[in-house]
């Protein structure tokens, strides 16, 4: 089950959108209450923030290429459903929560944590706030709607203490990505089934199709102007992909039915999400991957029960952000760190 709307909500949500969205407080004995490096991990069924340690992957979870990774829970307090987006230099995240993270359905909000402190965003006016990027400056963007029904959306940018909208010109339907730090933009636009990625240089939009693609989608950039994406086949396989250079290169996760390239640093390390084509209750199962330099290595959130891992965001300081959700349903963000 994919909602071709957007690789971030399809792969992050895949299980919300079945319609389970049990509390924590329901389901408090199927993982451990993390943290990383002193962040906050609450849910509904805690009274007070708190602080808890990291954990260690199981050796079993490590790969052969000897890169490991430390894991934990980065969640809006006492949230039913929370995810983490893009993470900066600064180790400031852009996320979003809601009581259900079905793709643009209503009361969803994005969000912003510094330090330990969250700060809620909404657009003015918005019914559905997503948080999918922030930059070394603090300026966030993400997509937006003031319909119950989730349609149209459209683009913003918070910088300043102050919101712009950003449309792809002749478009209702905007979806940036990512910012990087001089503030150009990798996003998509819609228009009927067909998805396109664009570039956004200071309002000035360069169209990126994957050629033979009829859905091409822009989710993260560097600050050297890279860009990765997905775009999907003639068969309806999904595939990542990397802009450099005016070219495209088409990168999949070995052996893997689907392949999200999700997230890209300045040291060319990129994050992603990968399928097998397994089924779990009629959806598709996805993992995790970091690709560095063409060394892949697989992995999933190590917390009992867990049935989907995301990766979305990636630092120049070895931190990842993204989401996961357990058998349920309900999704959880996370950060990890790798050596």
């Amino acid at each position: 089950m994919r909602n071709k709307l957007s690789v971030l909500f399809t792969v992050l949500c895949a299980l919300a959108a079945t319609g389970a969205t049990a509390l924590w407080a329901e389901n408090k004995q199927a993982r451990p209450s993390l943290g990383i490096y002193g962040r906050l991990a609450t849910r509904p069924d805690s009274q007070s923030q708190k602080r808890v340690s990291a954990i260690k992957v199981p050796t079993a979870l490590q790969s052969s290429s000897a890169v490991s990774f430390t894991f934990g829970t980065l969640d809006f307090p006492r949230s039913a459903n929370s995810s983490a987006g893009t993470i900066n230099d600064k180790g400031q995240v852009a996320g979003y929560f809601g009581p259900d993270l079905e793709p643009y359905s209503p009361g969803i909000h994005g969000y912003r944590l510094s330090g330990n402190s969250f700060k809620k965003i909404d657009y003015p006016g918005a019914v559905t706030t997503y948080c999918s990027g922030i930059n070394k400056k603090g300026w966030i963007i993400g997509a937006y709607t003031f319909e119950q029904s989730g349609l149209p959306y459209h683009g913003y940018q918070f910088a300043n203490n102050a919101y712009t909208t950003i449309d792809y010109p002749g478009s209702g339907a905007t979806s940036p990505g990512a910012i990087n730090d001089s503030g150009q933009i990798a996003g998509s636009y819609y228009e009927s089934v067909n998805g396109h990625a664009y570039l956004d240089t200071n309002g000035v939009f360069t169209l990126l199709d994957v050629a033979g693609s009829n859905y091409t989608q822009g989710v993260g950039i560097n600050n050297a102007g890279d860009i990765v994406g997905v775009t999907t086949d003639a068969g309806g396989h999904d595939h990542g992909f990397l802009y450099h250079n005016g070219a495209f290169t088409i990168i999949d996760y070995p052996g893997a039915t689907d392949t999200w390239l999700l997230g890209i640093n300045d040291k060319g390390q990129m994050v992603g999400a990968y399928g097998t084509g397994p089924l779990v209750q009629g959806l598709d199962v996805y993992h995790g991957f970091l690709d560095d330099n063409g060394t892949f290595t697989g992995f999933d959130v190590p917390f009992a029960g867990v049935a989907l891992t995301g990766p979305y965001g990636i630092n120049n300081k070895s931190q990842i952000t993204g989401g996961y959700a357990d058998a349920n349903g309900t999704v959880f963000g996370f950060i990890a760190s790798f050596k």
